[in-house]
C-alpha cells in the first residue's frame, strides 16, 4: 500500500518537526513493505527540515504538486508559463502584495523582511534567494498579504491558473493550471486503488477524491464529506494515529 501524508496540520503542528514517535511509526510501515510519501503545500526543500534524514530521499511532492523530488533529485516540475507569470506579478504589484516565488529549488521574495512565514522558508539554507528578475521556471507563488485581498483573489481567479484554497483566507497559493497533489502522485505512478492519504485542508481534496482510503486529521467541512476515516486532534492524537496506521496496514495485508 502507498501512504501519502500531508505535512502541516496533519503530522506536523505549530511549525515543529514531525515527532519521533510518528516518524518511527512510518518507518515501521516501510519495514512492512509499504511505500511512504509526503505531499505538502510547502516546497519540497521546506519539507526536509521537519523530517529526519531517514526520509529525505523519499517521495516529496511540494508546492501542492508543483515539484516532485525522489531520491534527492527533481523528477517533475510544473512551471507557470512566462507570459502568464508576468501577468500575475503585474497584478500582484498593482495590489501592493507581498509574495514568495518558488522555482525548482530557489526562491525570490518581495515584502516585509520581518514577516513570520519567512522563518519557514529554506531554514536549512540549501537554496539561494534570488532577485525577482532572476526568476526562471517559477512553480508557485505564495501571496501573504495585499492592499485588497478579496479583490485580488477575484482577479487572480480569472486567470488560467490553479488557486489553491488555504485555511488562512488572505493567503493565496498560485500554481499552473492542472497542478494538484493527486496529479503529482499519479504522475509518479501510484494508483488510486493502492493509495491511502492523510490530510487536513482543502488542498488535500484531490487526494481524498482519488485514494482508496482517506484520513481527515481534525475537522474540515469539505474533506469530511469525502474522507473514509477521521482523527481528532487531542492529547491522544499520536497514539490514535499509530493505531490507524496499524489498522490500515493490516487491512492492506489482507487484500
Amino acid at each position: 500500500m502507498n501512504f501519502v501524508f500531508d505535512i502541516d496540520g496533519t503530522i506536523c503542528f505549530h511549525g515543529k518537526p514531525v515527532s519521533r514517535g510518528i516518524l518511527d511509526a512510518l518507518c515501521e510501515l516501510e519495514r512492512q513493505g509499504h511505500f511512504i510519501a509526503f505531499a505538502s503545500a510547502r516546497h519540497s526543500r521546506d519539507i526536509l527540515p521537519v523530517l529526519d534524514e531517514r526520509f529525505h530521499h523519499h517521495l516529496l511532492i511540494g508546492g501542492n504538486g508543483a515539484v516532485t523530488y525522489y531520491e534527492g533529485k527533481l523528477i517533475r516540475a510544473c512551471p507557470i508559463p512566462g507570459p502568464l507569470f508576468q501577468r500575475i506579478t503585474q497584478l500582484l504589484d498593482r495590489f501592493q502584495a507581498s509574495y514568495l516565488i518558488d522555482t525548482e529549488w530557489d526562491y525570490a521574495y518581495k515584502g516585509a523582511e520581518d514577516h513570520s512565514f519567512l522563518s519557514r522558508v529554506d531554514p536549512l539554507k540549501q537554496a539561494n534567494r534570488i532577485r525577482l528578475d532572476e526568476v526562471r521556471q517559477p512553480v508557485k507563488i505564495l501571496v501573504t498579504e495585499s492592499a485588497d485581498p478579496q479583490r485580488l483573489k477575484e482577479e487572480v481567479k480569472a486567470l488560467d491558473i490553479n488557486l489553491h484554497n488555504h485555511s488562512l483566507e488572505e493567503v493565496l497559493d498560485i500554481t499552473n493550471c492542472g497542478v494538484d497533489k493527486w496529479n503529482a502522485v499519479a504522475a509518479f505512478g501510484l494508483s488510486s486503488g493502492s493509495t491511502v492519504c492523510f490530510g487536513n485542508d482543502t488542498n488535500d481534496l484531490p487526494l481524498f477524491r482519488q485514494a482508496a482510503r482517506s484520513v481527515l486529521v481534525g475537522n474540515h467541512p469539505l474533506l469530511a464529506g469525502v474522507a473514509t476515516d477521521q482523527l481528532d486532534i487531542d492529547e491522544q492524537f499520536e497514539s490514535k494515529l499509530r493505531d490507524k496506521l496499524t489498522e490500515l496496514a493490516a487491512g492492506a495485508d489482507k487484500n
